[in-house]
């Protein structure tokens, strides 16, 4: 999936072509299901390697995983409205081996109009990351 985002903007149409055929073959619940798992930033850019990811299979996620406070675009998290039903914040704090005991929060004004957003949620996992190495 990440060896087609970098070549979009240089794809000549026979080559989305090509992707298309790929892609047709596999079924959209499956898609949405290898998407889930993708961090936010990343499915944006998937969606936009044909109308059909763009169109059908944003229909059938599930799960977003936001990593930066910057995500939180709610424009943008609407076509996700009508089928998201969990959502993993993992950008609330972010934590490293050289501040170990102070957590750098961030985007904590942003959460509560996003979450508001997404009619169909029915989990949310509010956190933060740690960098760095630190487990």
């Amino acid at each position: 999936i990440k060896y087609f985002q970098h070549f979009l903007p240089t794809m000549t149409t026979a080559k989305r072509q090509k992707i298309n055929v790929f892609h047709e073959h596999i079924p959209l619940s499956c898609w949405a299901k290898a998407l889930d798992f993708l961090e936010y930033s990343e499915l944006r850019k998937m969606l936009l390697v044909s109308k059909m990811f763009a169109m059908e299979v944003s229909k059938e996620l599930e799960t977003l995983n936001i990593m930066n406070p910057h995500e939180f675009d709610v424009p943008s998290a609407q076509r996700f409205r009508n089928s998201v039903r969990e959502v993993n914040i993992l950008s609330l704090f972010v934590r490293n081996e050289y501040s170990s005991r102070k957590c750098k929060l961030r985007g904590v004004d942003l959460i509560v109009p996003f979450l508001q957003n997404l009619p169909q949620l029915q989990r949310a996992f509010v956190g933060g990351k740690c960098v760095n190495g630190l487990q």
